[in-house]
C-alpha cells in the first residue's frame, strides 16, 4: 500500500513536474501531420484549392502558439491571365495565445503576426472575380458566436509585415497596396489603436493611424447591448467613437465620429497641397488645383448619406453647400452648391507638373482641351439633380459671373440649363452630354435677344472696342465622342447674329464707327474650312464680307495656315490674303492687302472723308513678320492726285532691333484732300461736349510701343500743295544709335522761301532731350498771311529769322513747358493799310525777339519805327508751363511806347471759348494828342496831358466796359458800357458822366487845322454828292438795324474860363433802325438850349425830324471860346422845327418843311460904319467927334418858313439906334439858287442919305453880292431931292423908336 502510495506520489510528482514544465517551459511539436487535414477542410469549404507547402509547428505551454508556412489559396478556374496563380499566399503566419486569461473567462491573444502576405485580386471584363468563394448556407448563429468570441477576447499585439495587395482588371494595369508594417492593439477594456505604414503603387508611401473606444463597446454597438461596466455609461451604447488619420504624399485626411449600424456620424477634413497626389491614393485623376481644403459633416442612415456643412477651397475655387446621396438601385445625388468662385483652369488642362494658366481665347482653350483625358463614361456612376449658384467663374476666356445652373444627370445623360453673364452680356444657355457607349455626344448653346453687346466681340473674335445693341445672338457647339479629345476632333461650331446696331472703335481718344449687321453667319464645321459671311452696312454704306480659313483642327494644331478675305461695297473691292505659321511657339505671318475704289464717295464715310467728289482711292502693301523682324513693304497710298510710298523694316527683334523707315512721295495735294476732309459742321457734334481750351498735350513725343533706340529714317517729299502754300523738296535724314540722334539736317522750300535747320534728339533717358535750329532768309510774312487767308492787305517781310529751342521731356506738353526758346527777327517792314481811306502806315522793324524758359514769362519784344516815329512793343504772358495748364487763365501784359505816348493792356484771357470770361485793363496816356499826328497821319488838336483807362470784360453773351475814365487836362469823363449779344439784334448801352468839363482843356487856340483836308471851297457838287452817298451808305437801314444802342452823356459842370456854363445832357438811341437824339440840352445861368433829332431810313427814302430851341442864350460865351479876352456880350433865341422825307441824304433840305427863327440881342454892340448905309455921312461921322452920339445894334431878327425845299423869310430885320434893315430871302434847295435883298432905312428922315438896298443872287456855291442899277439910280435921285421931301416927311411921318423896342421886345 505504501509502495502504491509511494508510486502514486512519484507519479503525481512527475506529472506535476511535467505539467509545470509544460506550462512554464513547454515544448514544440511538428504539426505537419495536420497540414493535409487543414488543406482538405479549407478546399471543401472554399471551393478552391488550398495548399500548405511549408513546415508547420505547434508549441504547447501556458502560452501556446501555432506557425503555418507557405500557405496558398489558388485562383478559380478561368483566371489564366492573373499575374499570380494564387489568390492568397502567406510565407509565415503565427498565432500566440495566453491561457491564463481563461481563469477569468477571457481569451487572450498575445500576438498575431505574419510575413510575406500576398493578396492578388483580379476582375474579368465580364464581371467575374477571384475573391468570391463557394456559397454555403448562412448560419444565423455564426455572427453571434464571433461577437461572443470577440467579446471575451483580447488582442494584445497584431504585427503584420510585408503585406501586399494587388488589384487588376483584365487588360488593364494592376494596382498595388503594400503594408510594410502594422501595429495594432484590440482589447475589450482598453481603447483600440491601429498604426499602419506602407506604399501604394510601389512608389507612394502612406501612414494610417486609427483609434477608438474599447472592443467591448464596439461589440455592444453591433449587438445594441448596454455596457457591462457602469464607468463606461457615458458612451452611447448605440454609437462607437473613433478617429482615423491618413498621411499620404503631403496630404492629410482626418475622419472622426461615431459608428452605428443605424446612423453613423462623421466629420471629415482633407487638406492637401496638390489634389492630384491625393487622387493617386484613390486611383482617380484629380485636377491640379494646388492647395485644397475640404470639410463636411456626414450622416449615414440606412440607404441615405447626408453631407452637411460642406465647405472647401480647391485652389482658387470656393464652395459651400449640402448634398444628399441615396443608395438605391442607382446612386442618386441631390442638393445645392454655392460657389463664390469656380476656377476651371485645373479642370481643362492636362495633368502635368506645370502650373496651370488660364486660356486667353477659345483657340488656347481648344488646344488645352486636346490634351485632356476626361472621359464621358464617368457620367454613368449615378443620377444627380444639383442646383449650382456661381458668383464668378475663372479659367475660361472672358469674364463670366452670376451663373445659375441646374445639374441634371440621369441614365448617363447630363443636362445643365443655365443663366449667366459673360463679357457683360446676360445669356441663357444649355449644356448637354450623353455618355451612351454607342453614341457619346456633347452640346453647348448660348443665346440672347435685345441685349447690349458688352465685351462679347472681344471675347469671341478678339476685336476690341465694339459696342451697341444685339438683336439676336446664338452660339452653338456640338461634338461626338466619349472623350474630350475625341469630341473636339469632331467639333462643329456655328454662330448667328442678326438685326444688330453696333459701333467699332469705342476706346479713349477714338471716334466710334457705326455698322449694322443684317446677318452674320460663322461656320466652323468638323474637318472643314472656316467660313464667315457678313451682310450689313458700314457707316450706312452697304457691305458684304466673306472670309475663308482653315479648319479648327488646322488652326489649333498645324504650324501654318491661310486666311482669305473679300469685301465688296459698290465700286470698291477689298482683298486680303494672310499666310501664317508657328514654329517653336513663335508665330510668323505674311499679309498681302489691296483696297481699290474707282469712286471714293462709296467708302468716304469709312475714312472720315467728304463724299462730294468722285476720285479714285487705292491702298496696297505687304506686311510680314517673324520671330526676329517685321517688314512693311511697298505700302502705297493713292487718293485723288496724292500718293505716298512707305517702306519700313524692323530687324533684330531678339537682339538689338534696328528700324529702317523710308517715306517717299511725289505729290501731296492738300487742296484736294481738304475738300475730302469733314467740314466744321460735320464735326460739330464730335466737339460739342469738349472744352476747346482743354487741349490734351499728354501725347508721347516718341511713338508709343515703337523702339527708336536704333533707327535709320529717310523722308523725301517732292511737293505738298496747300490751300495757301506750296512746299517743295522736303528732305530729312536721321541716324539714331543707342537712343541718340546726332544733329540731323532738314530742308524745305515753302512758297519759294528756303528753310533749313537741324534737330538733335537724345532718347537715352526717360525724358528725351531735343534741340532744334531753324533759319530762313527774306521771309515775306505778308504773302504767307495772305495765302493763309489771315490778312489780305498786310505787307510784311523780314530779312532773317533764327530760332533755337531746347527741352527735355517725354510728353509734348512737358516738352513745351520745359522749353528754352529764343527767336530773333532781323530787319523787316510792316505796312498797314486802311481799305476805306487808303491811308497807310509803315512800321520798320529793326529787331524782334521772342524768349521763353521754364521759370520765366513768355516775352515778345519789337523795336522799330512807324511813320518815322520810334516804337517799342513789349508783350509778356505767363510761362509756357502755366500756359499749358487748362485750369488757369492766360495773363496778358502788353506795353507799347510811341511818340511820347504809352499804351498798356493787361488782364486775363479765358480758355473756355464757348464760355468766355475775359478781363482786361486798358491804360493809355500821353503829353498831347497832337503827338500822334505823325503816327496817325492826322491833325489832332494839342490837347493834353491826357489819360485813358478802363476795364473790358467779355462774358458768354455780353461785352462790358466798366469804370471807363478819360482825363484831358483837368476834365474828367467816367462811365460804363455794355453790349448784349444774346439779343437779336445785339443791344449796346453807354452811359457817361462828367463832373467837370473845362473848355480850356479843349482849346482850339494853338491848333493850326489842316485847311486842305477840311475846306469845301474847291469841292464840286459831284464830290459833295459822293461824300453824302458814303455817309448815306453808312447810315443805311441795313447798317442801323445791325444793333440797338443807347448813349447817354451827362455833364454836371461845364466851364469856360470865368464862365460857368452850368450842366448839360446828351441822349442818343438807335432802335430797330431808327436813330434818335434827344432830349439833349445845355442849361446855364445865361440861357438854355434844347434840341432833338429823329432819323429813320427805309428802303425807299429817309425821314428826318429836327427840333432846336435855344432861349436867352449868352452868345458871348461862344465869342470867348474863340477869343478869351473878348468883351462881346449878348443874348439869342433860336428855334428850328424841320421835317423831311427824301430819297437821299443829300436831298433832305430839298424836301424839307418847317420853320427857322433866330433873334439876337447884342449888348453894347456898336453899329459902326453900318450907319453910313442908311444915315447921312455927317451923322455917320458924328460919333467920331462926339462918342455920346455913337449908335448901337438893338437886335437882329430872322424868321423863315421852309416849304417843299424852298426857304422864304417871314421876317428879316436888323435894328440899330439910327437905322433898321428890312430884307427878303428866297432860297431854293432843289435848284440850289438864292435871292436876298436888304433895304436899309434911317429911323429919322435924313438929308443926303446913302441908303441903297444890297442884293444877293446866284447859286449856293457861287453867288454875287451887289447893288442893282435901279436902286443906285433911286438913291441918287433921293439924294438930290432930299432938300425937298425931307422937310415935308419930317412934318408928317412917325418917328421910329431908337431902342427898337417895337420889334426887339415884341419877339422875346
Amino acid at each position: 500500500m505504501k509502495k502504491i502510495l509511494k508510486i502514486s506520489l512519484i507519479i503525481s510528482a512527475v506529472l506535476m513536474a511535467l505539467m509545470t514544465y509544460i506550462l512554464l517551459i513547454g515544448f514544440d511539436l511538428n504539426a505537419n501531420y495536420i497540414n493535409q487535414e487543414i488543406e482538405k477542410n479549407l478546399s471543401e469549404n472554399l471551393g478552391r484549392k488550398v495548399v500548405i507547402d511549408g513546415p508547420s509547428s505547434f508549441r504547447i505551454n501556458a502560452k501556446p502558439s501555432i506557425v503555418l508556412r507557405n500557405f496558398y489559396i489558388a485562383n478559380p478556374d478561368g483566371f489564366t491571365e492573373a499575374t499570380s496563380p494564387h489568390l492568397f499566399s502567406v510565407k509565415e503566419a503565427k498565432l500566440s495565445l495566453n491561457l491564463w486569461g481563461l481563469l477569468y473567462g477571457r481569451l487572450i491573444i498575445d500576438n498575431v503576426s505574419g510575413q510575406g502576405l500576398n493578396l492578388d485580386l483580379m476582375e474579368t471584363k465580364d464581371g467575374r472575380n477571384n475573391w468570391s468563394f463557394k456559397q454555403t448556407p448562412e448560419d444565423p448563429d455564426s455572427l453571434v458566436l464571433i461577437l461572443n468570441l470577440l467579446e471575451h477576447s483580447e488582442f494584445k499585439n497584431i504585427n503584420l509585415n510585408k503585406l501586399n495587395i494587388s488589384y487588376q482588371r483584365q487588360g488593364e494595369k494592376p494596382h498595388t497596396f503594400k503594408l510594410k508594417k502594422m501595429d495594432a492593439h484590440l482589447s475589450a477594456k482598453d481603447n483600440i489603436s491601429i498604426n499602419l505604414e506602407g506604399i501604394v503603387e510601389d512608389k507612394f508611401p502612406y501612414k494610417i493611424s486609427a483609434k477608438g473606444h474599447t472592443l467591448q463597446s464596439l461589440i455592444n454597438v453591433i449587438q445594441a447591448k448596454q455596457p457591462s461596466n457602469q464607468s463606461d455609461a457615458k458612451y452611447d451604447e448605440n454609437h462607437w467613437p473613433f478617429e482615423l488619420n491618413l498621411d499620404f504624399l503631403e496630404s492629410h485626411l482626418n475622419v472622426s465620429g461615431t459608428l452605428n449600424v443605424d446612423d453613423t456620424k462623421l466629420a471629415v477634413d482633407l487638406e492637401t497641397p496638390d489634389l492630384r497626389k491625393f487622387g493617386k491614393l484613390l486611383d482617380l485623376q484629380l485636377p491640379n488645383t494646388g492647395i485644397a481644403k475640404i470639410s463636411s459633416n456626414i450622416l449615414i442612415k440606412e440607404q441615405t448619406v447626408q453631407v452637411d456643412k460642406l465647405t472647401g477651397t480647391l485652389g482658387k475655387s470656393e464652395l459651400t453647400g449640402k448634398l444628399t446621396i441615396l443608395n438605391e438601385a442607382r446612386l442618386k445625388i441631390t442638393g445645392e452648391i454655392n460657389l463664390p468662385t469656380l476656377d476651371f483652369t485645373p479642370l481643362i488642362q492636362a495633368d502635368n507638373n506645370e502650373k496651370p494658366s488660364p486660356p486667353d481665347n477659345f483657340i488656347q482653350l481648344y488646344r488645352q482641351l486636346l490634351n485632356n483625358d476626361l472621359d464621358l463614361s464617368g457620367l454613368g456612376f449615378a443620377d444627380a439633380d444639383i442646383k449650382l449658384n456661381i458668383k464668378q467663374i475663372l479659367g475660361l476666356p472672358g469674364q463670366i459671373s452670376e451663373a445659375k445652373a441646374q445639374f441634371k444627370l440621369k441614365n448617363s445623360k447630363l443636362s445643365i440649363p443655365m443663366q449667366l453673364n459673360m463679357a457683360d452680356v446676360n445669356l441663357k444657355g444649355q449644356f448637354e452630354a450623353n455618355a451612351n457607349q454607342n453614341a457619346s455626344s456633347l452640346m453647348v448653346k448660348l443665346w440672347t435677344h435685345e441685349e447690349e453687346i458688352g465685351d462679347l466681340a472681344e471675347l469671341l473674335l478678339g476685336i476690341k472696342g465694339i459696342k451697341g445693341q444685339l438683336g439676336h445672338f446664338e452660339l452653338k457647339a456640338q461634338a461626338q465622342g466619349s472623350k474630350i479629345r475625341e469630341a473636339l476632333e469632331n467639333l462643329d461650331v456655328k454662330m448667328h447674329v442678326e438685326k444688330s446696331h453696333l459701333s467699332y472703335g469705342n476706346t479713349d481718344g477714338n471716334k466710334a464707327v457705326n455698322f449694322d449687321i443684317d446677318a452674320l453667319n460663322f461656320s466652323l464645321p468638323p474637318a472643314k474650312p472656316l467660313n464667315i459671311k457678313f451682310i450689313g452696312s458700314l457707316l450706312n454704306q452697304p457691305l458684304v464680307i466673306n472670309v475663308d480659313g482653315d479648319s479648327i483642327a488646322q488652326i489649333a494644331k498645324s504650324e501654318q495656315g491661310k486666311l482669305k478675305l473679300k469685301a465688296e461695297a459698290k465700286n470698291t473691292l477689298i482683298n486680303a490674303l494672310a499666310d501664317y505659321s508657328i514654329k517653336n511657339n513663335q508665330p510668323s505671318f505674311n499679309l498681302e492687302f489691296k483696297l481699290n475704289s474707282s469712286d471714293a464717295r462709296d467708302i468716304a464715310n469709312w475714312f472720315g472723308l467728304q463724299n462730294a467728289q468722285k476720285v479714285p482711292f487705292m491702298v496696297s502693301g505687304i506686311f510680314n513678320s517673324d520671330e526676329n523682324a517685321w517688314h512693311l513693304k511697298d505700302l502705297a497710298i493713292k487718293l485723288a492726285s496724292s500718293d505716298l510710298k512707305i517702306n519700313a523694316n524692323r530687324s533684330g527683334l531678339k537682339q538689338r532691333p534696328l528700324l529702317t523707315l523710308n517715306i517717299e512721295g511725289q505729290q501731296i495735294d492738300s487742296n484736294e484732300l481738304r475738300q475730302l476732309m469733314p467740314d466744321a459742321e460735320s464735326t460739330k457734334d464730335i466737339s460739342a461736349n469738349k472744352k476747346q481750351s482743354n487741349f490734351n498735350l499728354n501725347i508721347p513725343i516718341l511713338p508709343k510701343g515703337l523702339d527708336l533706340s536704333d533707327a535709320d529714317i529717310r523722308t523725301n517729299i517732292k511737293q505738298i500743295n496747300g490751300p495757301s502754300i506750296i512746299v517743295k523738296n522736303v528732305e530729312f535724314n536721321a541716324r539714331i544709335r543707342d537712343g541718340y540722334m546726332n544733329t540731323s539736317p532738314f530742308l524745305a522750300t515753302i512758297n519759294s522761301i528756303n528753310y533749313d535747320g537741324a534737330i538733335l534728339l537724345d532718347m537715352r533717358s526717360s525724358d528725351p532731350g531735343i534741340k532744334l535750329w531753324l533759319n530762313a532768309n527774306q521771309v515775306n510774312i505778308g504773302a504767307v498771311l495772305k495765302q493763309l487767308n489771315i490778312s489780305q492787305d498786310l505787307e510784311a517781310h523780314v530779312s532773317n529769322i533764327n530760332l533755337y529751342l531746347e527741352s527735355h521731356a517725354s510728353l509734348l506738353g512737358d516738352l513745351i513747358a520745359q522749353a528754352k526758346l529764343i527767336a530773333v527777327l532781323n530787319q523787316g517792314e510792316i505796312k498797314l493799310k486802311d481799305p476805306s481811306t487808303k491811308s497807310s502806315a509803315l512800321i520798320k522793324i529793326e529787331q524782334g525777339t521772342v524768349t521763353a524758359s521754364p521759370k520765366e514769362k513768355l516775352s515778345l519784344k519789337l523795336l522799330g519805327a512807324i511813320n518815322q516815329a520810334p516804337i517799342s512793343i513789349n508783350l509778356e504772358t505767363s510761362s509756357t508751363k502755366d500756359l499749358l495748364d487748362a485750369h488757369k487763365n492766360i495773363p496778358i501784359d502788353l506795353v507799347t511806347k510811341i511818340s511820347n505816348t504809352s499804351l498798356s493792356l493787361s488782364g486775363n484771357l479765358s480758355r473756355e471759348i464757348d464760355e468766355p470770361n475775359i478781363h482786361l485793363q486798358l491804360h493809355a496816356s500821353g503829353k498831347k494828342l497832337s503827338d500822334l499826328n505823325q503816327l496817325l497821319n492826322s491833325d489832332l488838336p494839342p490837347w493834353g496831358p491826357w489819360n485813358l483807362s478802363g476795364g473790358f470784360q467779355m462774358n458768354k453773351d455780353s461785352y462790358l466796359i466798366k469804370k471807363l475814365a478819360l482825363q484831358v487836362g483837368d476834365s474828367n469823363l467816367e462811365g460804363n458800357g455794355s453790349l448784349l449779344t444774346s439779343s437779336i439784334p445785339p443791344k449796346g448801352e453807354i452811359v457817361l458822366r462828367a463832373k467837370k468839363i473845362r473848355l480850356e482843356d479843349f482849346s482850339m487856340e494853338n491848333w493850326t487845322h489842316n485847311q486842305k483836308t477840311n475846306s469845301n471851297e474847291n469841292k464840286s457838287n459831284a464830290d459833295k454828292r459822293a461824300i453824302s452817298n458814303k455817309i448815306e451808305k453808312f447810315l443805311s437801314p441795313e447798317m442801323l438795324k445791325k444793333a440797338n444802342l443807347h448813349l447817354e452823356i451827362a455833364v454836371d459842370q461845364l466851364s469856360s474860363g470865368i464862365d460857368n456854363l452850368g450842366q448839360g445832357q446828351f441822349n442818343f438811341d438807335l432802335i430797330n433802325g431808327t436813330a434818335t437824339i434827344g432830349p439833349a440840352y445845355i442849361e446855364t445861368e445865361a440861357g438854355k438850349a434844347l434840341w432833338s433829332l429823329k432819323y429813320h431810313p427805309t428802303e425807299k427814302n429817309i425821314q428826318l425830324d429836327l427840333h432846336v430851341d435855344t432861349h436867352q442864350f449868352d452868345y458871348g460865351i461862344i465869342a470867348r471860346r474863340v477869343k478869351p479876352n473878348s468883351d462881346i456880350k449878348g443874348r439869342l433865341n433860336f428855334k428850328m422845327d424841320v421835317s423831311s422825307t427824301a430819297p437821299h441824304l443829300a436831298d433832305l433840305m430839298s424836301y424839307g418843311n418847317g420853320n427857322l427863327d433866330l433873334i439876337i440881342w447884342p449888348e453894347n454892340q456898336k453899329s459902326g460904319p453900318l450907319d453910313l448905309w442908311a444915315v447921312n455921312i455927317l451923322n455917320g461921322l458924328l460919333p467920331v467927334i462926339d462918342p455920346a452920339q455913337e449908335s448901337k445894334v438893338n437886335c437882329a431878327i430872322g424868321k423863315f418858313k421852309l416849304e417843299k425845299g424852298i426857304l422864304k423869310e417871314k421876317q428879316l430885320q436888323i435894328d440899330t439906334s439910327k437905322m433898321r434893315v428890312n430884307g427878303v430871302l428866297l432860297a431854293n434847295f432843289k435848284t440850289e439858287e438864292i435871292y436876298a435883298k436888304l433895304r436899309p432905312q434911317a429911323k429919322e428922315v435924313q438929308f443926303l442919305s446913302l441908303s441903297t438896298p444890297v442884293q444877293v443872287t446866284g447859286k449856293f456855291d457861287h453867288f454875287n453880292i451887289g447893288l442893282s442899277a435901279g436902286d443906285i439910280a433911286e438913291t441918287i435921285v433921293r439924294l438930290g431931292t432930299s432938300i425937298f421931301w425931307v422937310p415935308i416927311k419930317k412934318l408928317f411921318s412917325e418917328k421910329m423908336v431908337t431902342d427898337g423896342s417895337d420889334i426887339c421886345l415884341a419877339t422875346e
